[in-house]
């Protein structure tokens, strides 16, 4: 889900030639930088830890995942571009040495009960993650940046958060009780790593400028991107959380 949010935020700030994200965007697409992303093929997925939750196979890549991070960190440094995304805040969190020596202790669990865990939460939550990122992928590659456009992505974006935090918060439960005896922590340690990287990118947004116009658009099902804690659990949604209607409507006649 995380990979969700960064491909609708450069939709958007594609959508307006003026808007100074656009500097980051176009960074992004500068031919020294996919140079360096080339090197790290199905990164973005493998460290989307809400799209799928094959924890076992995920953590189990983590260390080589983290180190091609930091090759493509110091490749992208000597693009001299203003923007690097292996450099943002997310991207070091989730590498954290003493983070990744702790995530070894519960490797055995995440190992030998992910395909159990995959099953019952599919059937619980009503589907699979990776479905409704694909078909959130395929309207938001096939769009051409209208309003009805971008609301057909936000209404997709909407289905594939409920089924994130579904996921997320049954993964937990699941492996609670699968490891309840052999590793009582395994799932607090799941909730707490995730939960890490969900602020370090509420934070990045913030520094990059894109948590207003995120939280104007987004819809708010997927506003745990915000608050963190609401992964896991049912919050009562705040003022700043209530973006107001018609947010989408103003960008699109009057971008900036």
């Amino acid at each position: 889900m995380l990979r969700t949010i960064v491909v609708i935020a450069a939709f958007v700030s594609a959508t307006f030639s003026a808007n100074p994200l656009m500097t980051k965007y176009a960074d992004m697409q500068s031919p020294c930088v996919k140079q360096c992303a080339d090197k790290l093929v199905n990164v973005s997925t493998s460290i989307d830890f809400t799209k799928n939750t094959n924890f076992g196979q995920r953590f189990s890549h983590l260390d080589g995942i983290c180190r091609n991070i930091s090759v493509a960190r110091q490749c992208v440094n000597d693009c001299k571009v203003s923007f690097n995304m292996f450099d943002m805040k997310a991207m070091k969190v989730m590498c954290v040495e003493k983070t990744l020596a702790e995530l070894k202790t519960h490797q055995s669990c995440y190992d030998g009960k992910s395909k159990v865990m995959n099953k019952i939460c599919d059937k619980r939550c009503g589907g699979k993650i990776e479905d409704t990122e694909t078909k959130l992928k395929h309207i938001v590659n096939a769009s051409k940046t209208t309003a009805e456009d971008i609301e057909a992505s936000m209404t997709a974006a909407a289905d594939a958060c409920e089924l994130s935090k579904c996921h997320a918060r049954c993964s937990r439960d699941t492996y609670s009780l699968l490891c309840k005896e052999s590793d009582p922590q395994a799932s607090a340690f799941l909730q707490k790593y995730i939960e890490d990287i969900l602020k370090a990118v509420s934070d990045d947004f913030t520094e990059l400028g894109m948590r207003s116009v995120l939280k104007a658009i987004m819809p708010k099902q997927c506003h745990y991107i915000f608050r963190p804690a609401a992964f896991f659990k049912d919050l009562p949604e705040s003022e700043e959380n209530d973006a107001g209607q018609g947010a989408l409507a103003a960008l699109f006649q009057n971008p900036q």
